[in-house]
């Protein structure tokens, strides 16, 4: 399927005219930022909390803790990407980080199976023209994304291959920048980051 490749190029550059998805300069700067955005999302799910209808029917509720769950499984994620990236892990316990980022990534890629993803998913492409212009069919494009991404990340625990694990998470983001037109209004702070330290640490791995 040629034209997620081509989908691929397009977004990242339409993201590109908007900010910097090519390059990022892992220093104290970047590391505050990232503390910032977390300190705001702590705030945001205190006030979603309390403000929460303790009569919410289960199936809400169920979407709502997920939410709550996804968020801190990418924040997780990010942490740990940001010590390696910082140079703060101690040699014995980069193995370790290893087996916790796989876990974690296993987890934020398996909502991919979740039957509520799927059509929310399906529900963003059917309102977008730029989106159903560039994908003749959506249940082919989203089977062979998740395949792909599963696809490294099996690579990843058998051969205990940290550049797949990159990969995986990688694709995961650029996938959610699909879904979201490549507008940098409407793509998670949280995705950019995993992208740019994802893409950050294939590069440095790799050399």
């Amino acid at each position: 399927m040629k034209e997620i490749y081509l989908l691929r190029k397009i977004i990242l550059e339409k993201l590109s005219t908007q900010t910097d998805v090519d390059f990022v300069k892992i220093d104290k700067k970047f590391k505050k930022e990232i503390e910032n955005y977390f300190a705001l999302t702590e705030k945001e799910a205190k006030i979603l909390t309390l403000g929460k209808n303790q009569e919410m029917d289960p199936e809400a509720s169920f979407k709502y803790f997920r939410a709550m769950e996804r968020i801190e499984i990418r924040k997780k994620i990010i942490q740990i990407l940001l010590a390696v990236a910082l140079d703060k892990v101690p040699d014995r316990k980069s193995r370790i980080l290893f087996f916790q980022l796989l876990e974690l990534s296993e987890d934020l890629i398996s909502f991919f199976e979740e039957e509520n993803i799927y059509k929310e998913c399906l529900s963003e492409f059917t309102k977008s023209d730029f989106l159903s212009g560039k994908i003749s069919d959506f249940n082919a494009f989203y089977t062979l994304n998740k395949k792909e991404i599963k696809r490294h990340l099996l690579n990843a625990k058998l051969k205990e291959d940290f550049i797949s694990l990159l990969e995986a998470l990688f694709l995961t983001s650029l996938f959610w920048f699909i879904l979201r037109e490549g507008n940098i209004k409407k793509i998670r702070k949280s995705d950019l980051y995993i992208y740019l330290l994802s893409k950050e640490l294939k590069e440095r791995y790799k050399k």
